[in-house]
């Protein structure tokens, strides 16, 4: 942004003839349609993005597309502190024209650059943005002190006049968000934390981002990202004084060259529109095939998360209800590769393993496959009436083998 000489009163002038102009003067009371823009407005900054933080990648979108002194290393400073964020960045400060495209709904001050820096949006729609995370935001910026107040009629275009609510940073452009109560302050926590220095590898202008969290009961984090140019196509980042260099790699993206085409072929000639988009016919050609043969979109075809992929499997329930079962698998006590070979299953060790822990209790150990069956109220009576009767019985002559347990009946030549 290219800074404008403005005093402090010119700036206020200008934001109350912002006001005025969407009349919201003072002698002149909202009207119906400030409340439909107002409704829509609201609308657009909850369904503008499906994630409530993406706004952080909007506010360094915008400072990455600001103007800096050729004396300053363009940076981006993010604190939380007391549940409000700070946002600053040591661009040249607010124009007039600036300020305005902040008050209007998909007005950018990219449109009138270059080729090399025309890029879609700014300070329009996706400043916005914030208003999913805050209820009021404060800017700073040079002689400029306003805020938005969603609250207010047209709050998220219309800027109020007023002193910034921290200790101003000279020379730095200087948001505060105070963000709802219903916002989720955790998630936006944990996105800050998680941002990482490589993000600087796709910025243009921006060379230092600081984060500083402070939360009451916990120490305070701080985390910096720098980057540093150290020759053609290379680049290295520190992160808290961590270092690691990168290679670039630059290639052109046909885009812009599709659209011009798909536009103009009627008309023009490929040789013609391959000049106006700054690339060689033969490259166009080249792209043209390319699309031709991969299709003019990429689809990807997803499906719903499942827990069983692949093909289904050949172990069956009754198959390893049968494993577990020592009157119907005599090689019971065996290693499971024994087990697979012997009954014929068409599986691996890992496998059976894990369908006998999914179809029974505990058979995946196969030197303890048992079978339980719980002494239940009514067969009691019956078990102990029958032990009483042949209790004088010896080993020789009855009893194959005596096992007591309160719980459950266990095979011993299965342990």
């Amino acid at each position: 942004m290219a800074a404008q000489s403005i005093s402090p009163s010119d700036a206020e002038a200008h934001i109350a003839k912002i006001r005025h102009d969407k009349g919201l003067s003072e002698n002149n009371p909202p009207g119906h349609n400030v409340a439909d823009l107002e409704n829509a407005l609201t609308t657009l900054s909850e369904q503008l993005y499906q994630s409530s933080t993406h706004f952080l990648l909007e506010l360094i979108q915008n400072a990455d597309d600001n103007s800096y002194d050729s004396k300053v290393l363009p940076s981006v400073q993010f604190t939380y502190e007391n549940g409000g964020l700070r946002v600053d960045c040591n661009e040249v400060g607010f124009s007039p024209r600036n300020v305005e495209a902040l008050c209007r709904v998909g007005q950018s001050t990219k449109k009138g650059g270059d080729n090399a820096t025309r890029y879609v949006g700014e300070k329009g729609i996706g400043f916005k943005s914030v208003f999913k995370a805050a209820d009021i935001v404060w800017i700073s910026s040079g002689h400029y002190s306003f805020k938005f107040d969603k609250s207010k009629p047209l709050g998220m275009i219309a800027p109020i006049w007023c002193d910034f609510p921290a200790p101003i940073k000279p020379g730095w452009t200087s948001l505060y968000l105070q963000l709802s109560k219903s916002y989720n302050r955790r998630g936006l926590l944990d996105e800050l934390r998680s941002l990482d220095s490589r993000l600087l590898i796709f910025l243009r202008r921006i060379r230092s981002i600081t984060i500083s969290i402070s939360e009451s009961l916990r120490l305070p984090w701080k985390s910096s990202f720098f980057r540093a140019e150290i020759g053609k196509d290379l680049i290295r980042l520190t992160e808290n004084n961590r270092t690691c260099d990168y290679i670039i790699r630059r290639h052109q993206a046909p885009t812009r060259f599709f659209t011009a085409y798909d536009k103009e072929i009627s008309f023009k000639s490929l040789r013609q529109i391959a000049k106006d988009e700054s690339t060689t016919e033969s490259t166009a050609r080249r792209w043209l095939k390319q699309r031709e043969n991969m299709g003019i979109l990429a689809y990807r075809h997803t499906r719903g998360r499942s827990g069983k992929l692949g093909k289904p499997s050949k172990v069956t329930k009754a198959m390893c209800k049968k494993l577990v079962d020592p009157a119907r698998n005599p090689v019971r006590n065996q290693p499971y590769e024994a087990q697979i070979a012997y009954h014929k299953i068409p599986c691996k060790k890992r496998h059976l393993q894990h369908k006998l822990k999914e179809y029974t209790n505990g058979g995946q150990f196969y030197k303890c496959a048992f079978v339980k069956k719980e002494i239940s109220a009514r067969n009691k009576d019956e078990r102990v009436a029958y032990a009483h009767k042949h209790k004088d019985k010896t080993m020789e002559d009855f009893w194959s083998y005596i096992f007591f347990t309160d719980e459950a009946h266990i095979d011993p030549s299965a342990q």
